[in-house]
């Protein structure tokens, strides 16, 4: 409840008080929590690291890959990350849903030129398999899919005895 008992100028309550005819939107959200919960949300016993740290790489690449338009496209890739780790997966977080939200509600004009700068870049990639775009972490594969075909293809031992004296002596 800290998000919303907050007083702070990045706070719900400030924005609220101080820019009434603004929205409050993810990437102020986002910028809330990393200033709040900074020391937390880099811990390990946070149980969203993984996603969390992964938005921090793409964040370091948008700074060390564009010298125009940072903030812009820092806002886009604060919105996907913070979409992943707090979105349900089943949430519709299609192409053309993102590039709604980024018109709509950061005024960002034509989206579309953006992402496709940060997708040519491998700092953020749509995943078809999931109807998503996520921070870039190295493949388009969905890894749980593959385990499960693998798993279907291996054949099932019943009898683990009988396998291990054919190979081996042991005792009665």
């Amino acid at each position: 409840f800290s998000f919303l008992e907050a007083t702070d100028k990045r706070s719900i309550q400030y924005h609220i008080e101080h820019k009434p005819k603004d929205i409050y939107n993810l990437e102020s959200v986002y910028d809330f929590l990393l200033n709040e919960f900074y020391t937390y949300l880099n811990t390990k016993f946070n149980v969203d690291y993984t996603g969390w740290s992964s938005v921090f790489r793409a964040i370091e690449s948008v700074e060390n890959h564009f010298e125009n338009d940072t903030e812009t496209y820092l806002s886009i890739v604060k919105v996907i990350g913070l979409l992943n780790i707090i979105g349900k997966q089943s949430a519709d977080l299609n192409k053309y849903n993102i590039n709604e939200y980024l018109s709509s509600f950061l005024g960002i004009g034509n989206p579309e030129k953006y992402i496709a700068q940060l997708e040519s870049k491998k700092i953020i990639r749509y995943q078809n398999y999931n109807n998503r775009y996520v921070p870039y972490e190295g493949t388009d594969v969905d890894i749980n899919l593959e385990l499960i075909k693998v798993a279907n293809e291996i054949e099932e031992i019943v009898d683990i005895a009988t396998m291990l004296q054919k190979n081996y002596d042991l005792p009665p």
